[in-house]
């Protein structure tokens, strides 16, 4: 037996899985193929509680006329129950013969008017005489076509079609003649906008192109750092400095990384000639461009939660040999009663392949649990003992 309920659960999942699909059969008018689920109610079952089964029925027939729609049908099976008054129908499947239809059973007017929303404004792009790639690329972009204010999407449009007819600009993000264009718009939608650039010229546009073609200045990128005397001569060691990665010349004897700037500005077990790292976050892995960040042992150390550990796996990506520190579970054990709920949703259900055992268990216990413990709360006394028996056993 499937409920209603049920039967919503799954085909929501099955649209969003396929929304891209069906909006883009949607706007070529191509043919619906129809969404069938069983629903056939075993003859055990029906017959141990006939009332139970017709309560069942009455509920599937009550969801589908709350939809005063003709997309969907309910469809019976000849029976033959003799304990329950021998030959009868009985309800087997639901059919759905639209997409519309499918949507507003599984989400209801909230869902199916987000629906209609981006649909709407893909069709204004096509009689606009946007090129038929350029709307499928959109398609993509679903929080953008659903937005009720669209201005993401007014100013993505507007910006792509600026660079279309404008090079060599010699200017930064903000100082673009683009209204409401800024840094962190253009990093999130950059990818789109490359993507776009390319179906409005008709050629390959990459990342790289911002720079060479465009002349989009880019911020050097720095990073904080203590006992960066390692790197520029003159500094004290315990101050910390940003310094832009292209500085990051001379190669120390190991690395720190440290998740969090406070943790980063309160250890006090690290010597002077190995740099401590701090704040980067997922940025981490911007690491990459430094010459010798393969050849140096690498130690990390993050919040015990889902990002923590993805940006480990991220930065293990960039720098193999990194090991982590205090991130395990026995580390969170210890300190269970520092920990709290974590709002994260569960970014992947398989662990990352990089992470050691210690780790994946780790991973699995925080996301089964939803916990989540941040290294400001370990005391610092034990990160410093967890980086000097680390130091011990692989410098």
């Amino acid at each position: 037996m499937k409920t209603p309920d049920e039967i919503r659960s799954r085909l929501k999942k099955h649209l969003q899985k396929r929304w891209k699909r069906y909006l883009l059969d949607s706007l070529c008018n191509r043919d619906f193929e129809p969404i069938n689920y069983s629903l056939f109610f075993g003859k055990d079952e029906a017959t141990t509680d006939i009332n139970s089964f017709e309560r069942y029925e009455n509920s599937w027939q009550d969801s589908v006329s709350e939809l005063d729609r003709d997309g969907v049908e309910l469809i019976d099976k000849n029976v033959n129950w003799p304990v329950a008054g021998g030959k009868r129908t009985a309800l087997n499947a639901v059919r759905f013969y639209d997409v519309e239809t499918a949507i507003e059973f599984a989400g209801g007017e909230e869902l199916l008017t987000l629906w209609k929303r981006a649909k709407r404004r893909l069709e204004n792009l096509i009689n606009e005489g946007k090129k038929w790639g350029f709307v499928e690329r959109l398609t993509q972009e679903k929080a953008l076509l659903e937005n009720e204010k669209s201005l993401d999407l007014k100013k993505l449009l507007i910006l792509v079609d600026f660079l279309s007819k404008h090079r060599s600009l010699g200017c930064y993000i903000r100082e673009l003649p683009v209204p409401g264009i800024d840094t962190k718009f253009f990093e999130k939608y950059k990818h789109t906008v490359i993507d776009l650039l390319a179906i409005e010229l008709e050629k390959p546009v990459g990342v790289n192109d911002l720079k060479t073609v465009w002349n989009i200045k880019e911020l050097p990128f720095s990073i904080e750092l203590r006992h960066a005397h390692n790197f520029i001569d003159g500094i004290p060691s315990d101050i910390p400095v940003g310094i832009p990665l292209e500085h990051l010349v001379n190669k120390p004897c190991a690395l720190v990384v440290i998740e969090n700037r406070q943790t980063g500005l309160s250890i006090k077990s690290i010597p002077e000639n190995i740099p401590i790292a701090m704040g980067m976050g997922f940025s981490v892995v911007r690491l990459i461009s430094i010459p010798w960040i393969k050849q140096v042992p690498i130690f990390y150390f993050g919040d015990l939660d889902q990002h923590g550990l993805e940006i480990l796996g991220h930065f293990r990506n960039v720098a193999p040999q990194t090991r982590s520190v205090l991130m395990n579970l026995n580390t969170l054990k210890t300190y269970i009663d520092f920990t709290v709920t974590d709002p994260t949703d569960v970014i992947r259900k398989r662990v990352p392949i990089s992470f050691t055992q210690e780790e994946a268990e780790l991973y699995d216990y925080l996301m089964n649990n939803k916990l989540r413990l941040e290294q400001e709360r370990i005391p610092i006394e034990a990160i410093d003992s967890g980086f000097k028996q680390a130091f011990d056993q692989y410098i």
